[in-house]
């Protein structure tokens, strides 16, 4: 078994901030990224929470901010490596107060056209859910291969949306979505010492059930999730090995990859291209694991991903439906190519 993947100093890049960390606090997000421990973010956070402040806003009900419960309803080990499972989970995110609101008439009480706060308000977003799964460890251990099938289902959605017409941000309740899908994940120690191989592939289908009335106007009830990409994957490998008395090598790369998705909550909405990207690092560091030179290259085909964007204010007098689109439209996108040469030393 390769020396990197279980060495007392063996490093690995973080996907997400392209520092050093120690290989046994990585971790894989279900997008494929490797990332530190401090970093990791779950794919349904409702159903598989991280430890969050508390929000002073969710003044409604007093109920703790993300709540899960996930209930196993039956696992069978077909043999000592290989184990089927199954589990229902639920959960759900508090309520509060939309505190990004303009002070207009209608939330004035002095107002004729006071109708109250109820505007201000959003709901608890629920969700609940089943997975069938399969946890392998194959080749002698050598090998573990994780396999999910899923279908989830979210009430009251909660979501933040940009209305240019009036310039201002509103947090409100979108009905529902109901998510299924199948994940594959595999990482591979080979038998080339310090050589381990890793990869995963995703497929969601996201659709809005309920209404969701986007301030545009319109009803996305029926249509195809936004932000939602139906197939992702990635491959990668690392290669650790020794290079003097006291020093090692370590190089990793990685393809990622992502299907189309829009990038407004629109019918219709523009959409990202699918697109790969190209990660890779070496590093030289020292076998008590105090030095570590670093040379990191994040996105090296210089690929501009959109992740989100909107109408922008002012280039239209209404904004009505579909009519939204015509605006020039801003965008928020991912970084181009970055470079870094780190230099680390641990006390």
């Amino acid at each position: 078994m390769g020396r990197y993947s279980s060495g007392k100093f063996a490093l690995r890049i973080s996907d997400r901030d392209g520092q050093a960390y120690p290989y046994n606090e990585m971790v894989q997000e279900w997008t494929g990224a490797w990332v530190h421990t401090s970093e990791y973010e779950p794919k349904s956070p409702l159903l598989n929470p991280t430890n969050h402040p508390t929000d002073a806003q969710s003044l409604q009900h007093a109920k703790p901010q993300i709540v899960s419960v996930t209930i196993p309803l039956g696992g069978i080990y077909i043999n000592d490596d290989v184990s089927v499972y199954i589990s229902y989970k639920e959960g759900f995110k508090s309520g509060g107060v939309d505190n990004s609101a303009l002070p207009t008439a209608s939330i004035n009480p002095l107002s004729p056209t006071f109708e109250g706060f109820g505007a201000l308000i959003y709901e608890s977003e629920e969700a609940e859910g089943i997975e069938l799964g399969v946890k392998a460890n194959l080749l002698d251990g050598n090998m573990r291969l994780n396999a999910t099938v899923f279908s989830y289902e979210y009430v009251d959605l909660q979501v933040q949306l940009f209305y240019s017409k009036i310039i201002q941000f509103s947090t409100f309740n979108a009905g529902g979505v109901e998510t299924e899908g199948f994940e594959v994940d595999v990482l591979w120690n080979t038998n080339v010492e310090g050589l381990t191989l890793r990869g995963a592939f995703a497929y969601t289908d996201n659709m809005n059930t309920k209404d969701f009335i986007v301030p545009s106007g319109e009803n996305l009830k029926g249509t195809k999730g936004s932000f939602n990409p139906e197939i992702t994957g990635f491959a990668g490998f690392t290669y650790d090995q020794s290079l003097t008395s006291g020093w090692r090598s370590n190089i990793s790369a990685d393809a990622r990859y992502s299907d189309d998705y829009g990038w407004v909550s629109q019918i219709n909405p523009p959409r990202q291209d699918s697109y790969w990207l190209f990660d890779a690092a070496l590093s030289i560091y020292s076998d008590d694991g105090k030095h570590s030179f670093n040379f990191i290259g994040r996105n090296l085909g210089d690929e501009i991903v959109i992740i989100g964007g909107g109408a922008i204010p002012g280039r239209i007098q209404r904004q009505e439906g579909a009519s939204s689109l015509l605006q020039d439209q801003t965008a928020t996108t991912t970084l181009g190519r970055t470079l870094t040469l780190q230099y680390k030393f641990r006390m």
